[in-house]
C-alpha cells in the first residue's frame, strides 16, 4: 500500500505541470481571457486544489516510508512554538476559533528539524481551524517535564472530538474524523499520519484522546529535552 501511494502521486503529479502551464498561456491571451474569465479562472482554483492534494499525498508517503531526512538541530521549543503559531493565527481567526498559547518564558530545548516540527504544528493548527466550530477554541500548552526529561506540548480543543473507535485509527493513513456524508471537513486523511511520522523520527511519541464525538480533542507530543 505504502508503495502504491509513492507511485499514485508521482502519476498524478505528472499531468499536472502541462495543464498549469496550458491554463497560464490561456490567460495569457486577452481574448480569451474577456470570453471566458471565470471558467479560466474556476479551472486555476481546482488545478490549483488538485496539485495540494497530490503534494500532501506524496510528502505523506514520504513520511510513512520513512524517506524524510532530517536535518537535526539544537533548537528552543517554546520559540518554536511561537513562531508557528503567529504564522498560522489568522487561519484560526478567520475560522472563529479563539486559541491560546501557553509556554515557559525561558527555552526549552530540544533536538530537531525545526521545518519538520513547523510542518508538525502546521498540521496540527490546520485541523483546528478544521474541526472546532465558529465560536470555539483551541489552546496549546507547552511544559518541560524535567523528571521524564521530556518536552511536552498538548494542543487541545473544543472541536467535533471523535469516538473510542476512530481513536485506535486516527493516525492510519486516510482516516477521516469527518465522518458526515458531505465530509465538508475533510481532506486526504494523510496529517495526522504525517505528524505521528514527523515525530517519531525524531524519537518522540503523539498520543490522541477525546471524551467522545462533539467533545473535543486533546493531541499529546512528548520530545526528549536537550541538555541546558
Amino acid at each position: 500500500k505504502d508503495q502504491f501511494l509513492v507511485m499514485l502521486a508521482h502519476e498524478l503529479r505528472n499531468p499536472l505541470a502541462p495543464l498549469l502551464n496550458t491554463l497560464f498561456a490561456l490567460e495569457k491571451d486577452e481574448a480569451v481571457r474577456q470570453t471566458h474569465g471565470p471558467c479560466l479562472d474556476r479551472m486555476e482554483r481546482q488545478l490549483r486544489r488538485l496539485n495540494r492534494m497530490v503534494d500532501d499525498l506524496l510528502e505523506g508517503a514520504r513520511v510513512i516510508l520513512g524517506r524524510i531526512r532530517l536535518r537535526s538541530e539544537r533548537l528552543d521549543l517554546a520559540r518554536l512554538v511561537r513562531i508557528v503559531v503567529e504564522d498560522r493565527r489568522q487561519l484560526l481567526e478567520q475560522a472563529g476559533v479563539t486559541l491560546t498559547v501557553t509556554a515557559p518564558a525561558t527555552p526549552v530545548w530540544i533536538k530537531g528539524d525545526a521545518d519538520r516540527l513547523a510542518q508538525v504544528f502546521d498540521n496540527l493548527l490546520d485541523n483546528e481551524a478544521k474541526f472546532v466550530d465558529r465560536g470555539g477554541s483551541a489552546a496549546i500548552v507547552l511544559t518541560a517535564d524535567a523528571e521524564a526529561s521530556e518536552a511536552v506540548l498538548t494542543f487541545s480543543d473544543t472541536g467535533i472530538g471523535f469516538t473510542p473507535e476512530l481513536r485506535d485509527r486516527l493516525f492510519d493513513v486516510f482516516a477521516q474524523a469527518d465522518q458526515s456524508l458531505d465530509r465538508t471537513r475533510g481532506g486526504l486523511g494523510l496529517g495526522l499520519a504525517v505528524v505521528k511520522g514527523l515525530i517519531e523520527q525524531h524519537g518522540g511519541t503523539i498520543g490522541a484522546a477525546s471524551e467522545g464525538a462533539g467533545l473535543g480533542a486533546k493531541f499529546t507530543l512528548r520530545l526528549a529535552l536537550e541538555p541546558r
